[in-house]
């Protein structure tokens, strides 16, 4: 019967087949004879409709690939293998088939003979091979989507003015396929809005076929909002875009754009409110109508807060619930949220504040001349090269003119193009000539497609004060609908690019508050970006306050928080967020009673008391507690033992969640309240319980005030408990039986496929002689050590994980500090990269308070191998040290560990008959001895005499009191290494009291050359062993009580000096913490922002690595293929990080020869840091670093084809 009706489909021709045609089916040439003229006649006449069935059949796969995977949009157009091609030539396809097949078809879609029903056989003849096309939507024919596909796969992008396939030639198709008239209309949309999940711009996507648009206005009425349902999320997105794209399709999709604001994805949602917004009010009112009567509430969200921020919207609504829409919680608690904006409003005018555009002027000698030095470097590089492309470079630096220069310079400033900028990159002129700002090089930019502004900004940022600069610069030259649209880009923190500082970008926004509003209503990373632009504003605009506090009650966990933050500012956040407590979602309501609590106005207390009675749910009634203990309130009665047992029982009565099955609550301890009495067992379960359904490893809130009741033994027993089971369930790994039967069934089978590997490569020309040799390594191998690895590894496998249960580590913060930090580090140590267990395990850092924790925190947060943990530990920092009144400096003096030693820098260990003192020395070890003197090797044995629990203690405290002085030593001299780069100073009494006069840092400080106010009276001195102080001439001297003090540096006392203070160290045989005089500033361009004069010192990169960790760096991220480029070094209080970059290495790292390239600087969002921004020491320092690994190996010119793998 289907075919009949292909036999009957408009009849056929009676001439042959179109040469086009034969080109198009060449390649089932390849394949068979008979079958491509089958095929051919089918597509021309209609004859022979059968061979659809054996296209569809067995030469399905290789059909496929002849023809180059037909009907299936791909990011890029595979590349065909050579066995392939030669079949290709072989059945008379020309060229490279690789570009003939495409070509073939492309043609053939230009081809003006071919009737409509030939089209439409060919669209049946392509979905029969292979898969059939890989983008497909129900109801929508195959050959349609097949054709479609086709076409944009072999279609150049610059060919899509010149097409000749509008919508209603596919409309005609369907026509021709017998499709009802009334469904033509929807079929062609759908068949032309799906999106393919494709990356890059190259390929052409049906959407973008041009034509549509005037389609939808003719047609677009016939559209059902129904059928677009069917589309994937995506391209549901993508018609309420095309609405905001071209707003004169509005009125005809309206009623698909209303139904389309309450879609399941948010994203639609998003961009279909975008488009309402652009349609004139009465159609919006009369398109939402009947949506808003069915609308799902927990889909409606979105729409509610468009249309509640206008008297005509709210009106809508209040229509919709009186008529039986679903919808009226949610619109009662929008209103609430205008009326408290409204009630509150203090209006303050946002005075935008003028800008100075960036000026025509130009050096132009200066830009010349950096101009010719740019074009003579490029030339010294290209000379000599052994490739074509070089030599052809070279020959086209070499006939560049002084004149041709200067042209270049004057079209910078407005003059005419010449014809040799094309052979310059704008980018590489950015970074070669400073003279030029960004409005002269984007009038240099000779690609109109090329994203000048995105890569362009961020080689000028530093010239930038206000993004309406580079808004003007781009009127002025580019003047393009790109280049506009990327400037709102520039203020988005989401993006992998550079972006502006709010303080920069928000004015261009006060004038655009339509494109932040978009942001607003869009998925959680534009509203994050809004939220960051907003942060910038010296006032909230009051057009997005109702969208702010819609987020600032949301569900989002990301952004919740800062939309609090921001509305702090507006009088209305109190009772927006009592507003909060009244929600049906539990999360909201506890995090509605954090926000009070933040918020800090005890006036607060009645209304979470009134909360507190009536919520029922743990989470909330913690977060309620807390905020009351938070804003003042007395919770003792709250606390109680018979509170929190009645309050145990009652959570209890659920079953324990089966996710803590591995918790051994029947080993849990013993605990004692304060005063002595009992815990009954079931709150202490209660409290794990509770801790893993709270998921927030912070241990400073709710969980703390309950543990804080415990006896102070029964605290730290709890916490050890917790945490050991944590650690213990995380990192559990296979038995040893397990792994021993699982490495005896891999093992010979890795050793089968490495022999036979071995076999297939050796039959293959041409095989890279370094992956053979690879190959035979491993075939060489013996069966055993494929054993032993694969027993290792399973051995190396995590059974499980406790990420999940992070809430847990809440009960630990009573853990002794150094025991704590000690756990962490051998958890980072052994498992460092868990990154979310890592991340987890700074709060109960924070939280715990005590000096070796904090330390352990100081440390992470200036610099660890996981910058998102990083991140967390910075920001854990800057809490704990707001929450102490001090700055993360202070914080750190004041938080430095003894390790038990007492004021006199000695450790006294009582065994109550006698005592034994501990001196630490400069390794980090501790030499005994006893109370009159005698060195001994290690504490004795407890005689009769001797009081037992003393001993044990002064034991204990000796093994703690090892472990803590090496951390504290390390640490220390790190935090000096790195005041001495920034320039940081104290003051006389903090140096003192922290430094100087600390048991264990003061001979540290001891070691090193200090300045009182440091400039041009400055005075250099040393501690001495006895706590003076000299000069260079070995007087004493005393510090101003007013003075500041900081460390000394070549830089800054100049050479005499630094000579004669090396002389006097070596005099007196002190042995320098770190070198303070050995490195000078070099000689460099200030003005760059890099360093490149050691390029090309060739060494292996073991040695490469080992220098840079020695020196304090670690490795940058891998990027694609585990490959990484840099070693980085942070210096958090200068905000720069120093960037040694070289050829390169993988991950796992493997010895080969590699090069230095150079040393830069980031700073803020990752930017490049011009020089001359960085402190002189800090410079010289990490010039000093590029150096030293400059000097593992000689300079070579063939240093470029010598390095690599």
């Amino acid at each position: 019967m289907v075919f009949d009706r292909l036999k009957s489909m408009l009849g056929g021709r009676v001439d042959g087949p179109s040469e086009p045609l034969r080109q198009a089916l060449l390649p089932i040439n390849a394949v068979s004879n008979p079958l491509y003229v089958r095929a051919l006649a089918f597509v021309h006449d209609g004859s022979s409709p059968e061979v659809l069935l054996e296209l569809d059949g067995a030469h399905q796969p290789e059909l496929m690939t002849l023809l180059k995977y037909p009907a299936q949009l791909q990011s890029w157009s595979r590349w065909l293998p050579d066995d392939v091609k030669v079949r290709l030539r072989e059945a008379g396809v020309s060229g490279d088939p690789n570009k003939t097949v495409p070509n073939s078809r492309s043609q053939l879609y230009r081809n003006t003979t071919l009737t409509q029903p030939q089209f439409l056989r060919f669209g049946y003849v392509l979905a029969a091979i292979g898969h059939g096309p890989n983008r497909q939507v129900p109801g929508v024919p195959k050959w349609l989507t097949a054709l479609a596909n086709d076409l944009c796969m072999v279609l150049d992008r610059a060919a899509l003015p010149h097409l000749h396939w509008p919508p209603e030639r596919f409309a005609d198709l369907l026509r021709n396929d017998g499709m009802a008239e009334g469904d033509i209309a929807a079929t062609v949309l759908l068949a032309l809005s799906e999106q393919a999940n494709i990356y890059g711009s190259s390929v052409v996507q049906p959407h973008e076929l041009p034509g549509i648009d005037n389609y939808l206005l003719g047609f677009g009425h016939q559209i059902p909002p129904q059928a677009v349902l069917r589309l994937s999320a995506d391209g549901r997105k993508g018609i309420a875009e095309r609405v905001t794209a071209n707003p004169a399709v509005g009125p005809v999709l309206a009623p698909i754009i209303a139904r389309l604001a309450i879609d399941k994805a948010k994203g639609v949602r998003a961009a279909a409110i975008a488009a309402l917004a652009l349609l004139p009010g009465d159609l919006q009112t009369n398109a939402l109508r009947p949506v808003l009567l069915t609308a799902p509430v927990a889909q409606s969200a979105e729409l509610i807060e468009y249309l509640s921020r206008t008297q005509a919207g709210g009106a809508l609504l209040d229509e919709a619930v009186g008529n039986g829409a679903k919808l009226g919680g949610a619109v009662d608690k929008a209103n609430a949220r205008r009326e408290a904006l409204h009630a509150s409003a203090e209006v303050q005018p946002l005075i935008v504040p003028p800008f100075v555009p960036l000026p025509d002027a130009l050096d132009e000698a200066l830009a010349f001349q950096q101009l010719r030095s740019y074009v003579d470097a490029a030339l010294n590089r290209s000379q000599g090269g052994q490739f074509e492309w070089q030599k052809q470079q070279a020959q086209l630096w070499r006939q560049l003119t002084d004149g041709d220069l200067q042209q270049i310079v004057r079209a910078a400033q407005g003059g005419p193009k010449p014809k040799v900028l094309q052979h310059f990159n704008t980018v590489q002129l950015a970074q070669s000539v400073p003279a030029f700002n960004l409005v002269h090089l984007m009038r240099l930019e000779t690609n109109p497609k090329r994203n000048s502004v995105q890569w362009l900004v961020p080689h000028r940022i530093e010239q930038l004060t206000d993004l309406r600069q580079v808004d003007d610069a781009v009127v002025r030259t580019l003047n393009t609908r790109e280049a506009f649209d990327m400037v709102p880009r520039l203020a988005r923190e989401s993006s992998w690019g550079t972006t502006l500082d709010p303080e920069v970008t928000w004015p261009w926004f006060a004038v655009h508050l339509d494109v932040l509003q978009a942001w607003l209503s869009g998925d959680a990373t534009d509203v994050a970006d809004a939220l960051a632009v907003l942060a910038g504003f010296p006032t909230i605009p009051p057009v997005v306050l109702p969208s702010v506090s819609a987020v600032a009650l949301g569900t989002s966990r990301r952004n919740r928080p800062t939309a609090q933050a921001l509305l702090a500012r507006h009088g209305a956040a109190p009772t927006l967020a009592a507003q909060g407590l009244a929600d049906g979602k539990g999360e909201l309501r506890a995090a509605s009673a954090a926000w009070l609590a933040t918020i800090g106005d005890p006036a607060a207390v009645p209304v979470l008391r009134k909360a507190l009675a009536a919520e029922k749910r743990e989470v909330p009634r913690a977060a309620m507690l807390a905020a009351l203990q938070q804003l003042g309130d007395d919770i003792s009665a709250d606390l109680g033992p018979d509170a929190l047992l009645a309050e145990a029982v009652k959570g209890l009565k659920a079953k324990i969640p089966p996710a803590l099955d591995w918790f051994g609550f029947d080993h849990l301890p013993a605990l004692s309240w304060a005063d002595g009495s009992s815990v009954d067992p079931r709150i202490g379960t209660w409290w794990v319980v509770l801790a893993n359904k709270l998921k927030d490893p912070d241990g400073s809130g709710l969980l703390d005030l309950y543990v804080g009741r415990l006896a102070p033994e029964s605290g730290e027993a709890l916490g050890r408990f917790v945490l050991d089971s944590w650690i213990a369930q995380d990192t559990r790994h296979p038995d040893q039986e397990q792994s021993r039967a699982h490495a005896a069934a891999l093992g010979p089978q890795r050793y089968q496929w490495a022999q036979d590997t071995l076999k297939r490569i050796l039959a293959r020309p041409q095989t890279d002689p370094q992956y053979l040799g690879w190959v035979r390594e491993n075939a060489a191998r013996p069966v055993e050590q494929h054993v032993r690895d694969a027993f290792n590894e399973h051995q190396a496998t995590y059974l499980g994980s406790a990420a999940a249960h992070r809430g847990l580590l809440a009960l630990t913060t009573r853990v002794p500090g150094i025991e704590l930090a000690g756990a962490v580090q051998a958890y980072i140590r052994s498992h460092g990269a868990r990154r979310a267990q890592v991340d987890a395990l700074m709060y109960p850092l924070y939280a715990n308070g005590q000096p070796a924790a904090v330390q352990l925190l100081l440390s992470i947060s200036r610099r660890f191998k996981q910058a998102s943990v990083q991140a967390t530990a910075a920001a854990l920092v800057e809490r704990l040290a707001d929450r102490r009144g001090w700055t993360a400096d202070e914080l750190a003096d004041r938080t430095i560990p003894t390790a038990g030693f007492d004021a006199d820098a000695l450790l006294r260990l009582d065994f109550g008959s006698r005592q034994f003192i501990g001196r630490a020395t400069p390794a980090g070890t501790i030499e005994l001895s006893t109370d009159n003197g005698k060195p001994i090797k290690a504490l004795p044995a407890a005689r009769e005499a001797d009081d037992d629990e003393l001993v044990k203690a002064a034991k204990k405290q000796l093994t703690t009191s090892r472990k803590e002085l090496k951390a504290v030593l390390a640490q220390q001299t790190a935090r000096l290494y790195e005041a001495m780069c920034s320039g940081r100073t104290w003051t006389t009494r903090d140096w003192r009291e922290f430094l100087l006069e600390h048991p264990l840092v003061g001979q540290l400080v001891s070691r090193l050359v200090w300045v009182e106010n440091p400039g041009p009276k400055e005075r250099l001195f040393r501690p001495t062993e006895d706590g003076g102080l000299i000069d260079i001439d070995d007087e004493s001297i005393e510090l101003a009580d007013d003075a500041r003090v900081g460390l000394a540096h070549r830089v800054s006392v100049g050479e005499a000096t630094s000579e004669a203070w090396v002389a006097h160290l070596a005099d007196y045989e002190v042995a320098p913490l770190f070198d303070q005089f050995g490195n000078a500033l070099p000689a460099i361009d200030r003005n760059a922002t890099q360093v490149t004069d050691l390029k090309g010192h060739v060494t292996d990169t073991f040695s490469f690595r080992g220098v840079a960790t020695k020196r304090g760096y670690q490795r940058g991220p891998a990027e694609d293929g585990a490959w990484f480029d840099v070693y980085t070094k942070a210096f958090t209080a200068s905000g720069v990080t120093a960037v040694l970059e070289f050829t390169g290495s993988y991950v796992p790292e493997e010895n080969f020869a590699c090069a230095t390239i150079g040393l830069n600087f980031l700073g803020v969002r990752r930017r490049s840091v011009a020089l001359n921004q960085v402190p002189d020491v800090l410079l010289a320092e990490c010039y000093a670093d590029y150096a030293a690994l400059a000097a593992l190996g000689p300079f070579d010119p063939d240093w470029e084809r010598k390095t690599g793998p």
